[in-house]
């Protein structure tokens, strides 16, 4: 478990810090925030790394091209003689915003909690009798990806899969890298990862409209927790519907894009 848990946490970060480079070069002469940086990289991060851990799949090499964003990174950085000056548009951000970044991170993984314990994992299956019943299917879906991709019609009949495939190829992607049991990255990881990636860029984006101190807070408050009032098994970060967490923080940095 300690192996998996260090493995999984080298992979993201290192996916997220070459999202975030890339990020800073596209806006290169242009000064952003680094909570800015961060939560563009897992946009940018984990989309590169899923986009090209499928094409290698596709190409019959298996899913190596989850290294995609670390690649683009180390391109970007080995070009001179620019990269220190464009590096340096990143500024730290106010106190007042990496407070409410922390606050909403918390508050997040603490909506977290009821469903971690709705989804006890034991021996590689997820137990008990209160887990949402599509989460079996996700991991099926996100397990066959990491193998086979969205074009093969082995597990759904007569056609590739179309099913928000990009939050599940992502969680199989990092489910085979790191040799994590089914239902780990899925219940654990990836929900913890749309926390941040929601937390920081809602932050992020208030703090650019607004010089108001709490409307970074209040912002961030409203995308990450209001999606869970009102929800048995939590609406937009939880497990729930991993392709709707996904898809609000894609939608986020779109957005901010």
């Amino acid at each position: 478990v300690l192996l998996t848990t260090i493995l999984a946490f080298a992979v993201v970060i290192g996916q997220v810090v070459a999202g975030g480079v890339v990020w800073t070069w596209v806006r290169r002469g242009s000064t952003l925030s680094l909570m800015e940086m961060i939560g563009m990289g897992i946009v940018i991060g984990t989309l590169l790394a899923v986009l090209g851990s499928q094409f290698t799949i596709a190409l019959t090499i298996g899913g190596i091209g989850w290294v995609l964003p670390i690649i683009a990174a180390a391109l970007i950085l080995a070009f001179p003689p620019d990269r220190r000056r464009w590096l340096r548009s990143v500024q730290r951000g106010a106190a007042s915003q990496w407070v409410s970044v922390g606050v909403v991170v918390g508050l997040g993984s603490l909506a977290l909690l009821p469903g971690f314990q709705r989804t006890p994992l034991r021996d590689g299956y997820v137990t008990g009798s209160v887990y949402h019943g599509d989460l079996v299917f996700f991991e099926a879906v996100a397990q066959f990806l990491s193998r086979s991709g969205p074009n093969d019609s082995s597990l759904l009949a007569d056609f590739g899969i179309r099913y928000h495939w990009f939050a599940y190829g992502w969680i199989g992607s990092l489910t085979e890298v790191i040799g994590a049991e089914p239902f780990v990255v899925m219940t654990r990881a990836f929900p913890l990862l749309m926390v941040l990636g929601a937390s920081f860029l809602a932050v992020a984006w208030a703090a650019r409209l607004s010089s108001r101190p709490w409307t970074p807070l209040l912002a961030g408050l409203l995308v990450v927790i209001a999606g869970f009032v009102g929800a048995e098994q939590g609406v937009i970060l939880n497990f729930d519907s991993p392709s709707t967490s996904y898809a609000a923080v894609l939608a986020l940095g779109f957005g901010l894009a």
